[in-house]
């Protein structure tokens, strides 16, 4: 396998891991909005953050600069 195929499919599947942890992120907040008890919805708030921490923000940059380097190896 050369370079260019290899950056690429790792852009897909880091691509998968961002958009997992977007959704992720988007359904434990709309769980904490319908929560009644303050306990439930820290709780949520923190699973949120823990989403945004490890998938989210490590993503976006993993998706980003991979595809920088997709496209230099792709000429």
């Amino acid at each position: 396998m050369n370079l260019a195929i290899i950056l690429k499919l790792l852009h897909v599947l880091v691509a998968i891991w961002f958009i997992t942890g977007l959704l992720g992120r988007r359904l434990v907040l709309s769980q904490a909005a319908k929560a009644s008890e303050i306990k439930i919805v820290d709780a949520l708030a923190q699973l949120a953050g823990r989403f945004e921490n490890t998938m989210v923000i490590p993503g976006s940059m993993a998706v980003a600069l991979l595809g920088l380097f997709t496209a230099w190896a792709q000429g």
